[in-house]
């Protein structure tokens, strides 16, 4: 279980202080881009993409910058320990298994809701 006692935390991270920043700042990139993929299976975490969604935050300073990433990750806190991230919006139709039990899929563009069978593994049209 992940504790977050200071100390556990700061204990648990002295391995990663070899590091350089940017080493760390690409590792937590890259955990972050893994976690929204659980979410959504149909995220995109190639490169070229992440950098064309991330210029607008070029003009953001580091502390800033830090700030942001630690405000997402309180929503991700507060969206797991509501059991929330089982609704994915998109303007596409789901193909991949969401890699949970349950999800609800909807198609902004057609209107469409879908549900994942983890039975059949399959997603079911709801909504047409």
């Amino acid at each position: 279980m992940a504790t977050c006692n200071p100390t556990t935390v700061l204990q648990d991270s002295d391995c990663l202080l070899c590091l350089s920043e940017k080493q760390i700042q690409v590792a937590t990139l890259t955990i972050l881009c893994q976690v929204l993929q659980q979410f959504d299976p149909m995220a995109s975490c190639n490169v070229s993409d992440l950098i064309a969604d991330s210029n607008p935050y070029l003009a953001m300073n580091s502390k800033q910058i830090l700030a942001a990433q630690l405000d997402k990750l309180c929503e991700l806190v507060l969206l797991f320990s509501a059991g929330g991230g089982l609704v994915t919006t998109s303007t596409v139709d789901p193909v991949a298994d969401p890699g949970t039990p349950s999800q609800i899929w909807i198609n902004r563009t057609t209107g469409q809701v879908w549900y994942w069978n983890d039975t059949t593994t399959a997603w079911v049209l709801l909504i047409a």
